[in-house]
């Protein structure tokens, strides 16, 4: 078992640390480049408010890496309780007009004047820091307990000893408690994405610290039920799915910005148009500046663009 270490800090610009700030800043000035470009599609009085926009971001980020790298984490992990109450805090501001902003029909960001806030990403910081904290207190309490992780037989009774409690309580009750939280604040949102990745990286974190399997498999096999079951009865979902199965059928309506993206994809070929040649921005991409900019990038950069952004 792996029990949470201080890591060493990398000293010097010949350390990973100066390949990680070149690869950042490198991401940093092409996306900021071909968000730009990708303004094209709007209209005339608002072509460079995205670009803007994202510019303003920079300077936070900088701030925010700075004070990450400067912290301790393990002096972080403990105080993760905390970040935890600031972020369902965030969460349910986000419902309240006046405070939270809805955008298409959804109530994700804070308003705070300069630059809007998306509640969920604090959720996701303490998503990972609390169950830091908690499964590494999962395994310092069954620390030594021998057990065979894939015993599934409903007469083990290692449940009902004490150990076996502290075991389903530290490995289990908590570490799922604090996803379903996270999870329901996003849910206010809503952002089906959003929760389903918190699951799968909360679930993923699970099995790697050593939670059983028989507590994990049941979890999964009614989460996956269950979110079948919410999809089916959310029309919005529905749609988008079928968009995404079947993108050339339903190319005049639902699957539009979909089959421009590919289109963008396929007109763009290996090398692509150049910055700011693209024509699907130009003309048929009318969301270019939004999760579509890998299509612009497509288009304008080529197989060996994306592949770089990738």
């Amino acid at each position: 078992m792996i029990l949470a270490m201080k890591p060493e800090r990398p000293r010097g610009l010949g350390s990973y640390a100066f390949w990680i700030v070149v690869i950042v800043v490198g991401l940093v000035i092409f996306g900021l480049v071909n968000q730009y470009s990708a303004g094209i599609s709007l209209s005339s009085k608002n072509r460079t408010a995205a670009f803007e926009r994202q510019l303003l971001y920079v300077p936070f980020a900088i701030l925010a890496c700075w004070l990450t790298y400067r912290l301790n984490l393990d002096q972080v992990r403990k105080h993760w309780f905390k970040v935890f109450i600031v972020a369902m805090a965030l969460m349910f501001a986000a419902r309240i007009p006046g405070i939270g902003v809805t955008v298409n029909g959804s109530w994700r960001w804070i308003d705070l004047g300069v630059i809007r806030l998306q509640a969920s990403d604090l959720g996701k910081i303490a998503l990972v820091i609390g169950l830091a904290h908690l499964l590494t207190n999962m395994q310092r309490h069954t620390l030594g307990l021998k057990f065979n992780v894939f015993q599934l037989s409903n007469r083990d009774p290692y449940l009902f000893t004490r150990r076996g409690w502290i075991d389903f309580r530290e490995g289990f009750l908590k570490p799922s408690g604090l996803i379903l939280a996270i999870c329901a604040g996003i849910a206010l949102g809503p952002d089906l994405g959003t929760i389903i990745l918190c699951a799968s990286v909360g679930g993923v974190m699970m099995i790697i610290s050593g939670v059983r399997w028989k507590y994990i498999l049941p979890t999964v096999l009614v989460a996956v039920v269950g979110l079948v079951i919410l999809v089916l009865n959310w029309e919005t979902r529905m749609r988008r799915i079928t968009s995404f199965i079947d993108p050339w059928g339903r190319r005049e309506n639902e699957s539009y910005q979909l089959f421009e993206g590919m289109v963008a994809f396929g007109v763009g070929g290996i090398t692509g148009k150049g910055a700011a040649n693209g024509l699907q921005v130009r003309a048929y991409l009318p969301e270019a500046h939004t999760d579509f900019i890998l299509a612009n990038i497509g288009e304008e950069h080529g197989l060996i663009g994306t592949s770089l952004v990738a």
